[in-house]
Order: C-alpha cells, then sequence, then structure tokens
C-alpha cells in the first residue's frame, strides 16, 4: 500500500492487483484472520481446548494483528477498525502475559505463567502495536508497544546480546534443559540463553525488535509538525515546515505530568485525543522537559499479583548460579564445531541457589533508588543490579509446589504467619533472568485486593524524565 499510495510509477493498477492477489490467496489459503477475531471462534484458553491452526500459532497472532487495519487501507471499511479494537482486546484478555507479550511455545498457552512466550512473537507484538499506534493514534497502542519492549524483550535476552532464550515465562526458577517439559511444541532445552535453542528463527528475527522500535519512534504529520511517540533513548534528525512538536504522554502517567520549554516554568500537559501533548517551539535549540510522574500498579490474574511501576514489570530476581558450555544443536543436543561458532557465544544453564516461593502483601512496596544510581545510566540497562529504581514488598516463605520442573500456578489465598514476614526485592522484569513477576498474595490482604484489576492499585508516585533537544 505504501507503494501505491506514493510511488505507484504509473502502475498503481498493477500494484493493487497485486494487493488484492495476495489477500485472495490468503483466504483461499484458510488464513484470512477477520474470520479469526471473532467473539466466539478466537480462543479463550490454551493449547487442548482447541484445534491448532495456523491461526492459533502465537508468532502468527502477533502478525496478524495488523491484518485488519492492512485490508482496511485497501477496500476503506470502517467495520475493520473496530475489528481491530476487537482483536487486540481479545489477544491481550485471553493469550497474552503480564509482561506484554502473547503466551505461546508455538501454539497459544493463554494466561499460563508456566507456558513459555517465543521470542519472535515478542518481536512481533512490538512491531504490530506501534504500526496500529502511528495508523490509528489509540495511544494504548503505544503504550502495549512499549510494554513489550521494556520488559518481555530485554528478559530473553542476556546483557551482552550474545545469547537468548527461544521461550521466556513468567515465573522462571530455572533455565536450562528441563526434566520435564511444560511447553507444548517447543524442546526442553528451549528457555535456555544460548545461540540457538530451539528453531532458528529467533536467532535471526530478535535484531528487528529495537531497530523496528526505533524507527517508529518518530513520525512526521503532514510535513508540518514532528511528533516523539515510543518513549526510548533515541534520537531524529530532520526539517519539518512548521514549528509544531507533538510528544505522547503514556496512559500510565499521572495528572501531573508536565512540559517546560528551555528551562522555564512547567505546564501540565495537554494531550489530544492520540494522547499527543503540541507544543510551538521558538527559533534556534529549544530545549524540552517532559516529566512523567510514574505510580505502582497492581494487576491481578487468576488470584494472583503483578506489579508494575510506569511501563516496567518488576520481579524478584531468583538467585542463582550460572555456568556456560559450547553451544548446542538444539535438534541433537550435541555440540556445535567450534568453526562454526564465534567465541563469544555460549549457552548458559541458571540454576536456583535460594527460595523462590513468595506470597506478597501488594499494600505493603516501596520505591527505591540504589544509592549508587548516577546521571547517566549503565549500560547496558538490563543486566543484573543494573537499574537504579527497585521495590521491595513484604514477603512470606509458602508451600509452592513445581510442576514440569518450573513454578507450578501461584497458589490462591496462601494463609501466612504475619511475624514471618519478610522483606524482598524487585527489580525491572528485564534485568531478572531467573524471575517471579506472578506472585501469590498472602491471606491477610487478599481481601483488600479481590476487586483489583489490571492497571489499578496501590500509588507511588516517583518522576521520571525525558529530555529532548532539537535544533531549528
Amino acid at each position: 500500500m505504501w507503494l501505491y499510495e506514493n510511488h505507484p510509477r504509473d502502475a498503481g493498477d498493477m500494484i493493487l492487483e497485486t494487493i488484492e492477489l495476495m489477500f485472495d490467496g490468503g483466504r483461499k489459503g484458510g488464513r484470512d484472520w477477520t474470520e479469526f477475531f471473532v467473539e466466539g471462534v478466537f480462543p479463550k484458553g490454551g493449547t487442548g481446548t482447541f484445534k491448532t491452526s495456523g491461526f492459533t500459532h502465537g508468532v502468527n497472532l502477533a502478525q496478524g494483528l495488523r491484518y485488519p487495519t492492512v485490508l482496511y487501507r485497501l477496500t476503506g471499511n470502517d467495520s475493520l477498525v473496530q475489528q481491530t479494537k476487537m482483536a487486540v482486546d481479545m489477544a491481550v484478555k485471553y493469550q497474552t502475559s503480564v509482561s506484554g507479550t502473547i503466551i505461546g511455545d508455538e501454539h497459544l498457552g493463554a494466561l499460563s505463567p508456566q507456558r513459555g512466550s517465543e521470542l519472535c512473537m515478542t518481536v512481533e507484538s512490538i512491531f504490530s502495536y506501534a504500526f496500529l499506534y502511528r495508523f490509528h493514534g489509540i495511544n494504548n497502542y503505544a503504550d502495549k508497544a512499549e510494554l513489550a519492549a521494556f520488559n518481555a524483550f530485554p528478559a530473553a535476552m542476556s546483557p551482552d546480546w550474545w545469547s537468548h532464550q527461544y521461550v521466556t515465562q513468567t515465573n522462571q526458577i530455572r533455565s536450562g534443559n528441563l526434566t520435564e517439559n511444560p511447553f507444548f511444541n517447543v524442546v526442553s532445552y528451549a528457555n535456555i540463553y544460548g545461540l540457538e535453542p530451539n528453531f532458528p528463527c529467533c536467532t535471526v528475527n530478535h535484531p528487528q525488535a529495537y531497530a523496528k522500535y526505533a524507527a517508529s519512534s518518530y513520525a512526521k504529520i503532514n510535513e508540518s509538525s514532528v511528533a516523539h511517540i515510543l518513549l526510548g533513548p533515541t534520537s531524529v534528525e530532520t526539517q519539518i515546515k512548521g514549528k509544531k512538536v507533538k510528544v505522547r504522554i503514556p496512559d500510565w502517567t499521572t495528572p501531573k505530568a508536565n512540559i517546560e520549554m528551555n528551562g522555564g516554568r512547567s505546564k501540565s500537559v495537554a494531550p489530544d485525543d492520540s494522547g499527543l501533548h503540541h507544543t510551538t517551539i521558538l527559533p534556534g535549540i529549544t530545549t524540552l522537559t517532559l516529566e512523567l510522574p510514574m505510580e505502582v500498579r497492581v494487576a491481578m490474574r487468576n488470584s494472583s499479583a503483578s506489579i508494575y511501576y510506569g511501563p516496567f514489570l518488576y520481579a524478584f530476581d531468583i538467585p542463582h548460579t550460572e555456568t556456560h558450555h559450547q553451544p548446542l544443536n538444539w535438534t541433537d543436543r550435541k555440540p556445535l564445531p567450534n568453526d562454526e561458532v564465534h567465541p563469544h557465544s555460549h549457552d548458559y544453564v541458571l540454576e536456583p541457589t535460594k527460595r523462590w516461593q513468595y506470597a506478597i502483601d501488594p499494600d505493603s512496596i516501596v520505591v527505591k533508588t540504589s544509592p549508587s544510581t548516577v546521571k547517566n545510566l549503565p549500560n547496558p540497562i538490563f543486566a543484573k543490579d543494573a537499574p537504579p529504581i527497585f521495590l521491595t514488598v513484604d514477603a512470606w516463605k509458602i508451600a509452592w509446589p513445581t510442576d514440569n520442573d518450573t513454578a507450578a500456578w501461584p497458589p490462591i489465598d496462601p494463609v501466612v504467619d504475619k511475624d514471618k514476614k519478610e522483606k524482598i526485592k524487585l527489580v525491572p522484569f528485564g534485568s531478572a533472568k531467573l524471575h517471579i513477576a506472578q506472585f501469590p498474595v498472602a491471606k491477610l490482604s487478599i481481601a483488600r485486593h479481590a476487586r483489583a484489576t489490571p492497571h489499578i492499585g496501590h500509588i507511588h508516585q516517583a518522576t521520571s524524565k525525558e529530555v529532548g533537544r532539537m535544533g531549528m
């Protein structure tokens, strides 16, 4: 469609015919996503509750979220805009991890914290949500792109990017060749951090994630203004014909979000229907400082709690040992030849060394900053102990068994002895390679959270500043 709309070169009719043939081929091949994103057809459970198909493959679903909108560009049928919203809502409600990516170890795993999320699903989820925001201007689409980019993606990568997981679990108590397999159609080796833990798709696909995210971070609007639409440490050099700069204000911030120009008085942001705050810049160099107050949010799922602070999911970082060995061929588990492996490439085995079985009291969360915080963030930022902000929460050791060599579903309403309370530390999910991110809620506090819903909960305010420089 981009080629047709921008550079048809007197071949517009042929381009349209080609596009229509592609959609028609998809229909004849049984891949019309408008027939899948329908109430009563879209699966609400995981594998075992539906017949697997190309639609239930998690990577396909992450890509398929774009289908109704791409078709809308061709037909102009307004019902496809509504179907896009329905597709996103159903995917998030029934098949998405608290880290922002689809749950599927090849095929969909519903809301299970045991099942894996394939790295390719994260890559495609980020791209789909960024695309949908750029086209529709619905703010929570951009928030969803950021959620997966800042949580699911770094959790699956080693800090130096030399190794990755094929699948990542919400509650991940070990990373290695599991003695049992909790996954649907990937090998028991698939959650190891390595060169090629399973199919090679993630090895070659993961570098697209942040590249496409950065490319989607800015947009020109009618050549007269530029918009910063995705948060991140990015920059852009461009020219516009006007003086308007627009900055997207995420839904997770508080009403106290403000912006100041050139060190002047701060003003409350006033985002439009697309979440964009409009600013008119001055001649010369203009410095805009955006302050986004953050809050702790408690999201309840299956009577268990997940904790967010701003755009970040927080998790218990399970103490562990780390060993490495020659990368293995995932098909036969034999070491790859030395001449096929870069010296920096290894497969890593992470084994827990302390208990991970805790129930928490979400009302007790306190936001803290590391004493070693400096103006310049550590690089890589998602290395162990690198993120400067952490949370503490009251917790109790509980009985929580394993199942298929991984953590069983979080126990519901575990009864705890209030006198045996501990404080545990929660860190950004992306920096905790072994982690618990979906917690049982201690019995003494469960009543207070009986009505909690995702993205609503206990609030503790702090601020996050983003500074952008733009010369005109």
